[in-house]
């Protein structure tokens, strides 16, 4: 009396269409996301690799290196990152954890965000330490307060990014957009280098005060659009 009807369930397949459209919209626009999510990271890096460039350049030049009638090697500023990195590590954990219990623990965007406001202020720091340079050689501890800020702002960011990218990519891109994440780096490296190459036609006032207001500025705009990505 009901013939076939019920044995070719063509609602159900279509609704299985419909969620597979769903799915493939919601990866593409997840996609996009953490493609501008990484464009952000570029500004970072420009600031963060100064750290091979600029910073040790005013360590050797501006910097008083005698310390009770030695004279500091400016290669060992160079390891004040790894070190803070050592030590830091293991509290930012704890500070996340403590946080996410709480359910405050900010968004991986929101800690792009603080990365970049929080490298800006290290520049602020390094271009009044520049300012003070300008008479006289400054003490070592400006730079050490500087790559402090610097490796608390690295840990907000740097394995923050490498975890999104594992955990939102599509299976199926993720070995590109790992590849992607460390093509960011190397722009960031390249202007980093170009940027830093203008120590010695400019002021570092000027030379540290301009990556201050640039970090600072994506810091706001990724700010701003933090709620339209779709992460």
């Amino acid at each position: 009396m009901l013939g076939n009807y019920g044995l070719k369930p063509v609602t159900a397949v279509k609704n299985e269409e419909d969620a597979a459209e769903d799915v493939n919209e919601n990866q593409g626009k997840r996609l996009i996301s953490l493609v501008v999510l990484m464009l952000f990271t570029i500004p970072f890096w420009i600031c963060f690799e100064q750290a091979g460039s600029s910073l040790t350049l005013f360590a050797e030049y501006a910097t008083n290196r005698n310390f009770l009638g030695f004279e500091i090697p400016t290669g060992y500023f160079q390891s004040l990152n790894p070190m803070f990195i050592i030590i830091l590590a293991p509290l930012m954990s704890l500070l996340w954890e403590n946080l996410r219990q709480k359910s405050k623990e900010p968004k991986s965007v929101e800690k792009f965000s603080i990365a970049l406001f929080l490298i800006s202020f290290s520049f602020v720091i390094m271009a009044f330490a520049g300012f003070l340079s300008l008479n006289n050689k400054v003490s070592p501890i400006w730079l050490a307060v500087g790559y402090f800020v610097m490796t608390v702002a690295e840990l907000c960011l740097s394995p923050i990014g490498l975890s999104l990218v594992s955990k939102l990519a599509p299976k199926k891109f993720l070995s590109l957009m790992m590849g992607t994440w460390f093509l960011t780096s190397f722009f960031g490296n390249m202007a980093a280098g170009f940027w830093g190459g203008m120590y010695d036609k400019m002021s570092p006032v000027y030379l540290f005060g301009g990556l201050a207001v640039f970090s600072f500025v994506a810091g706001g705009l990724l700010t701003v659009i933090n709620k339209k990505l779709n992460l």
